[in-house]
């Protein structure tokens, strides 16, 4: 199967070129990616643990469902792509509500982070090659687990949730 081609960015998120997904992050190119929560009826949000076979923050809790958006699609696109890969669900009345920058260069990471919110229609089937493990928390239970523990969680995943907690909590 070959590589999957991702659009490389500049920081206005405009394409400049495509590349293998290793040459993105052996290089440290700038590239989307897609983090969607969630959010179930009474207002808890999915979280999920990454496989322990992930290269990158394996066995770490994220969000409900991330990925990259692959060359020549749109971050919706890819939303709703990643939530029924991972999940084995569809997302409902996607949303995105932040776009922000992440960098961990010890990992080769280097992105445009677009976060969505959504429901989910369908049971929750997870792909055990990317989930773990899935788990429904109160937005006020996260914070405090987020500050408990805060090395329980994949580095990407605090600034989503800032990005994120103001529309999951309805406040502007």
């Amino acid at each position: 199967m070959p590589e999957e081609l991702l659009d490389v960015l500049d920081e206005a998120g405009h394409v400049l070129d495509q590349v293998p997904r290793s040459q993105a992050h052996d290089e440290g190119l700038l590239h989307a990616v897609v983090h969607v929560l969630l959010l179930g009826p009474d207002g808890q949000i999915l979280l999920q643990r990454r496989s322990q076979s992930k290269r990158v923050y394996p066995d770490l809790w994220t969000s409900s469902a991330s990925g990259h958006v692959s060359a020549g699609q749109t971050p919706l696109e890819a939303a709703a792509r990643e939530v029924e890969e991972e999940l084995g669900c569809r997302a409902q009345a996607l949303e995105q509500v932040d776009v922000h920058r992440f960098q961990d260069p010890d990992v080769g990471e280097n992105e445009r982070v677009h976060v969505f919110l959504a429901g989910a229609t369908g049971r929750l089937d997870p792909d055990a090659r990317e989930v773990s493990a899935t788990r429904w928390i109160q937005p006020e239970d996260l914070d405090a687990w987020l500050q408990r523990s805060p090395d329980a969680f994949a580095p990407s995943f605090p600034p989503v949730w800032a990005g994120a907690q103001a529309h999951v909590l309805g406040k502007p």
